[in-house]
């Protein structure tokens, strides 16, 4: 067996055939690149330049003559990002289609498979992960992503790729004989799934796990329907299948309008008593889904075959029933109870059961929903809380259940970790290399920076000195204050000063735009830059001036200083202040009438310096938030639009990781501007890990940050917030008291939602058992506020799910003692919260361990 080419052999052999006027071998290209690792294929497209070969979409539509199936394999072969191999593909194949003839577009398009199927298992699944534009792009992306899937053997069940499929499958015809007749060469349904097994047996079903993708596909519930009556009469098994994976669907964590299709299915396919009784355990677990139209669903299937249930599955509804019968839906409580009561009509056995979870329910229940409910309880019923207690947590004198106690930590200085673990210097210009070619974050640049003031001139590799990539990584220069861009100028412009096509750079560093960035600002963005410029000076060997500085302030280079170590801790206190919003330019975002009279919550330190101390000057400028409030607007505009701008939170984050409160007091405005809007740049999303992974105490600028986060607009921006807060409940950092005082300020503002804030809470709780017992600690500290909030009801109901499977009793305040009469939200969950009696819990008893771990590794 021959032995494979070395990545030197490789890169000769293919030099010499693109040199090389006569025929193209395409067998030997092949024969070249075949086998290569895809750190091999990317060395490799540096020194061949697939895109060169291939040409732009310009030329190819100007000469689509040109275009040569040596390109498209190359492209397909060599590409190092997935992404910019479709996407290439998606408009240059475009032009193949249609300005070539057939069977040299097929060509084309044979090569590009072949170029994709010999690369890596993760690179292809990495492509079928690429999103497109499915109007636009589904045609051309489908064909070459599925078959090089079916080649390697692969299936994908990205987002990306099934959404790519339900724009292939065929519309819906009414008369699918007369269709063909006149359209021969197109497919109709059942010809669409028939032309691959995987595509029914694997590919159809994952539409079924993805959240959206049938209702995007099918959109009105009669078409729906229609649809998939269709592939039930034409695929033998579908029926049976669809029955169980619609259930399952709803189970799955998808919002109330992406579920509701399922529902719509499942009925529509009219599920026998038979049938009902083989997914009876699915039905019942439907039972716990957050939709009501998916509850309802399961109560009306049991309903029809409890009657004929096991002993076995009657104890399972008896179980799932204990969170029903705490709704709050009129309907769908009046249906748990029916259900009940038929249940202890064919098992008269399980009365008791019944009659002992209805009584721990009945109070929180609707006035006009007890009536019926009390026909299920029995005289002188025991509730469950006490029999769990009797069972579990007796005390010595065998009378009263007693709750785990779960301590509280007082969070305290801890060692850097995470994002903030201590990183070495750079040592030579392979490590450089490495972070440069490889992806960096912004804890990386201090390092970066220092080495490249040690040498200026770092080695890039022989394919990477190229004039042509030069001047590409040049013309991607600074622009504004993207790091990466600066970073990308510092280490390209010493190789690309001296090459033949140099040009004078389209920015220059030693001009300083005085309107953007004022030289001594203290708007993280423009420190950092800053720390490029000095950089800049030292390889140029120019003395560090800003042009036109004078006129804006006394230059002082004492406040400018490269970093290569964060700032040690400060101390402030802090006062909260106002950003108005009085005069809006019409391309601000924000809309001022969304703000809650019409200005938003700033934090500033108390008795801050006027003048620099001799000691630390350059902290004295960069720490300093006073001038946030005043820029606020332009600090919303930077959030959404600046490229980059999650590196600068990163390194602004590593500099100021001994006193995070800084942190999030300049970066607030991205936090509450995410409150009102979805556009955003990523600030307040890294903004929230590196709070995750702080070891400094924080304080109420950084529970303020993070509570304007829970209630962000974007779900993604959320579920950062919960993983944020989990985070720092599981090393015991939070401090539930100065988190709910937040909080409680925020949502008496209406600057936090209390909906999209339980969403949030309910993510954080599932996330560890210590976690969901710090959060019933936050909503405990939120109970004097909810009674004048909107929909202050929804916190409390989730404060009683948790004290509930924690076995913790909540003692309702006064001021909400007036309120737990009548049959609102609020009142309903108070009587229930009311009526909690203490038990050990299996949660509760995780919960301690955990603390306890926390305890012993980090004692106080």
């Amino acid at each position: 067996m021959p032995q494979p080419f070395t990545l030197t052999e490789r890169r000769a052999r293919l030099k010499t055939m693109l040199k090389s006027t006569g025929p193209i071998n395409m067998e030997a290209y092949r024969e070249a690149i075949c086998g290569a690792t895809e750190e091999e294929r990317a060395s490799l497209a540096r020194t061949v330049q697939p895109a060169k070969i291939l040409g732009s979409e310009r030329e190819a539509a100007q000469a689509p003559e040109t275009l040569t199936s040596l390109g498209f394999y190359l492209l397909g072969a060599l590409t190092s990002s997935p992404a910019t191999a479709i996407r290439t593909w998606c408009t240059v194949g475009y032009i193949s289609r249609t300005r070539c003839s057939a069977d040299t577009h097929r060509e084309h398009l044979g090569w590009f498979i072949t170029g994709l199927t010999e690369r890596s298992d993760e690179w292809v699944l990495q492509l079928a992960a690429v999103e497109h534009d499915p109007w636009t792009e589904a045609q051309d992306a489908w064909e070459p992503v599925h078959t090089v899937l079916r080649n390697r053997h692969l299936v994908s069940e990205s987002p990306a790729y099934l959404e790519l499929l339900t724009h292939m499958i065929p519309p819906m015809r009414a008369n699918e004989e007369a269709f063909k007749r006149y359209n021969p060469h197109k497919l109709t349904i059942e010809e669409f799934f028939r032309s691959d097994p995987l595509l029914l047996e694997h590919d159809f079903w994952a539409l079924f796990r993805g959240e959206g993708l049938l209702r995007g596909r099918l959109g009105q519930r009669d078409a729906a329907i229609a649809f998939m009556r269709y592939m039930c009469e034409r695929f033998e098994g579908v029926r049976e299948r669809a029955l169980e994976e619609t259930l399952r669907a709803l189970l799955r964590d998808f919002s109330a309008a992406n579920s509701a299709i399922f529902g719509h299915l499942h009925r529509a396919l009219q599920p026998s008593r038979e049938e009902i009784l083989g997914l009876f355990q699915l039905y019942v677990s439907v039972l716990g889904a957050a939709p009501s139209p998916s509850v309802s669903l399961a109560q009306d299937m049991l309903n029809t075959a409890v009657d004929e249930a096991s002993d076995e599955q009657a104890l399972a509804v008896i179980d799932a029933s204990a969170a029903v019968l705490f709704r709050t839906e009129k309907k769908v409580l009046r249906a748990q109870l029916r259900l009940l009561t038929k249940l202890v009509k064919a098992h008269p056995e399980c009365a008791a059961q019944v009659s002992t979870l209805v009584a721990d329910a009945v109070e929180s229940m609707p006035l006009d929903v007890q009536p019926g409910a009390r026909k299920l309880i029995a005289p002188a019923t025991v509730s469950t809380s006490t029999v769990e207690g009797a069972d579990k947590g007796m005390t010595d004198a065998g009378k009263t259940a007693v709750s785990i106690h779960i301590p509280d930590i007082a969070p305290q200085k801890q060692e850097p970790a995470g994002f903030f673990a201590p990183r070495a210097p750079i040592t030579d210009d392979h490590e450089f290399q490495r972070l440069f070619y490889d992806g960096y974050d912004g804890a990386d640049i201090p390092r970066m920076l220092a080495y490249l003031m040690q040498h200026p001139v770092v080695e890039l590799g022989p394919e990477a000195l190229a004039p042509h990539q030069l001047m590409q990584g040049f013309n991607t220069g600074p622009r504004d204050a993207d790091p990466g861009a600066y970073m990308r100028y510092l280490t390209m412009w010493p190789h690309l000063k001296d090459a033949d096509n140099y040009k004078a750079p389209v920015l220059k560093f030693q001009k300083y735009d005085k309107t953007k960035h004022h030289p001594l600002s203290s708007r993280p963005a423009d420190v950092l830059v800053q720390q490029f410029k000095w950089v800049h000076a030292h390889q140029t060997e120019q003395q560090p001036v800003v042009e036109g500085s004078q006129e804006l302030w006394p230059y002082r280079t004492e406040l400018i200083a490269l970093i290569t170590e964060p700032l040690p801790a400060e101390n402030y206190e802090w006062a909260r202040s106002w950003a108005v919003f009085q005069h809006i330019s019409a391309w601000i975002w924000l809309d001022a009438k969304k703000v809650p009279g019409g200005r938003l919550p700033q934090w500033r330190q108390v008795f801050y310096p006027h003048a620099a101390p001799e000691k630390s000057p350059f902290a004295w400028r960069v720490l300093n938030v006073h001038r946030v409030a005043g820029e606020y607007q332009r600090r919303i505009e930077e959030a959404q639009y600046s490229t980059g701008m999650e590196l600068v939170v990163q390194w602004y984050a590593w500099l100021t990781q001994n006193t995070p409160d800084v942190l999030a007091a300049q970066f607030a405005p991205a936090c509450f501007a995410a409150v009102y809007e979805t556009q955003s740049a990523g600030a307040e999303v890294q903004m929230l890990r590196a709070l995750a992974d702080t070891h400094s105490v924080l304080g109420a600028p950084s529970y303020c940050a993070i509570a304007a986060c829970a209630s962000a607009r974007q779900e993604q921006v959320r579920a950062h917030a919960a993983e944020c807060i989990a985070a720092l409940a599981g090393r015991g950092m939070l401090e539930p008291d100065a988190f709910s005082a937040e909080l409680s300020w925020l949502l008496s503002h209406q600057y936090v939602q209390a909906q999209r804030l339980v969403r949030t809470l309910t993510d954080t709780a599932s996330i560890s058992p210590l976690a969901g017992w710090r959060v019933c600690q936050v909503l405990q500290g939120l109970l004097p506020v909810v009674g004048e909030l909107n929909r202050g009801g929804a916190l409390v109901q989730l404060l009683a799910q948790l004290a509930q499977q924690y076995g913790a009793i909540i003692n309702i305040p006064e001021c909400l003692q007036p309120k737990m009469k009548g049959s609102t939200v609020l009142a309903k969950n108070l009587r229930a919260l009311s009526a909690l009696s203490p038990r050990p819990t299996e949660l509760a008893r995780q919960a301690q361990e955990q603390t306890l771990t926390i305890l012993k590794t980090n004692p106080s």
